[in-house]
């Protein structure tokens, strides 16, 4: 079997001390079959609408990610201090990559805290092709019950979100 040598050869990638590199900058590749791209990172999740939004203020707001080729694994957690107004619907918004624009959405499970609204199931949905994911709950158990969208009045100004986004970048 041939070994591995440190260095480049032909714009492979270097491998060093049993470790991969990638470029800083993606060198995107034509190749479904061909993985180019690794980052982490963080990224500042807020809340925000649909429709605007202005006056949010936070205690803390965090989020990481890892992007390994399209996938995306994006974990939050925010916490608000003031709701502010929030217009249409409510939003995680920043999200650190663009989802691909397909037919079927992503979903990602929810933690949440001191709502407005007492919700048995919130959960969050990106958009497609963009950097935001709605929020969504559900008031109570059972099959009649659909999922409605939140909106500012479900609200505390202390609310908590947390949660981890796992969707396909659109690049």
């Amino acid at each position: 079997m041939r070994q591995l040598r440190p260095g480049r050869v032909d714009g492979l990638p270097l491998i060093t001390s049993g470790q991969l590199a990638f470029p800083s900058v993606q060198q995107a590749s034509a190749d479904a079959n061909t993985l180019d791209d690794y980052e982490e990172g963080t990224w500042t999740p807020t809340i925000g609408g649909s429709g605007g939004q202005s006056g949010q203020t936070y205690t803390g707001q965090s989020g990481q990610y890892v992007k390994i080729g399209q996938l995306v694994v994006a974990s939050f957690a925010l916490t608000l201090s003031a709701k502010g107004t929030i217009t249409t619907s409510v939003q995680i918004q920043g999200l650190p990559f663009a989802a691909q624009t397909v037919t079927s959405q992503f979903v990602a499970q929810a933690m949440y805290d001191s709502l407005a609204t007492n919700w048995v199931e919130v959960t969050y949905k990106i958009t497609s092709g963009g950097t935001v994911a709605d929020v969504w709950g559900q008031a109570a158990a059972g099959v009649s019950n659909l999922a409605t969208k939140l909106a500012q009045a479900d609200l505390n100004d202390n609310a908590r979100f947390e949660g981890v986004f796992v969707y396909r970048a659109a690049a």
